[in-house]
């Protein structure tokens, strides 16, 4: 089973957060892969920074039976939990992820 997850890299608060919650996967589940897409080029005029406009792309590979679909149910309610729960100790209650087990 593959857990392939985006999580947005906005401030430092989702930095924080993302961090987090890879440290969590790294604890609870091995090797982790990591991948920071590019920065978005600043449109002139524009205040934003360029480094907190990224997403980090995160894959995690589990020794699990394709068909043991309780296991994975579990898995992604316990991933979920984990990526809204340090979002929201950072003052992001509602963050906009993607999480897919395939």
């Amino acid at each position: 089973m593959r857990v392939a997850l985006v999580l947005p890299v906005h401030s430092s608060r989702d930095a924080i957060a993302a961090t987090r919650v890879i440290i969590g996967l790294l604890r609870n589940y091995g090797r982790t892969e990591l991948a920071l897409s590019p920065a978005a080029r600043s449109l002139p005029g524009q205040r934003h920074r360029a480094e907190f406009r990224q997403v980090l792309f995160v894959a995690v590979d589990l020794d699990v039976a394709s068909g043991e679909a309780v296991m994975r149910d579990d898995v992604e309610r316990q991933i979920r939990a984990q990526v809204e729960r340090q979002y929201a100790r950072h003052g992001i209650p509602s963050v906009d992820y993607d999480l897919q087990i395939l």
